[in-house]
Order: C-alpha cells, then sequence, then structure tokens
C-alpha cells in the first residue's frame, strides 16, 4: 500500500479559518476549494488535496486565503 505525502504546517490562531483554493494553469478556472476552521485545525483536520498532475489543467496554481485578509500564492504565477 502506497502512503500518501503529509505536511503539517503552524498556523496563528487568527488566520483562521483558512481557505485553500487550486486554480487551472491553463483556464485560471477554480478546480478545487476547502475551507479549515480554527477547530478543525486543533484537532489536526485531515485535508486532501486532489492531484492534477496528469489533467489538462497542470500546472495548477495554489492559493491560501488567511481571516486577516493576507494571501499565499505557489505553483504556478
Amino acid at each position: 500500500m502506497t502512503q500518501k505525502p503529509i505536511a503539517r504546517h503552524s498556523v496563528a490562531a487568527r488566520k483562521y479559518p483558512i481557505t485553500l483554493q487550486l486554480y487551472s494553469g491553463k483556464t485560471g478556472a477554480l478546480l478545487w476549494s476547502r475551507t479549515v476552521t480554527i477547530d478543525e485545525a486543533r484537532g489536526l483536520a485531515h485535508v486532501e488535496i486532489p492531484c492534477y498532475a496528469d489533467t489538462e489543467h497542470y500546472p495548477v496554481r495554489a492559493e491560501i486565503k488567511y481571516a486577516d485578509g493576507t494571501t499565499s500564492v505557489a505553483g504556478m504565477d
């Protein structure tokens, strides 16, 4: 059985809820979105992020939007 990669990140409580979003590198369309609340985070929320590597949308741009109004962007710009 293959294990999926696991990542853990510490985020200040004032930044919750956070919204994770993936956008198509080809069309710019929103492909996936998930909001994580502070209660979920305290319980070490399990968020499974879909893979778009073998799709027409690859590469994707990932955005994390925080409650304090800041945004982090990764992947394709």
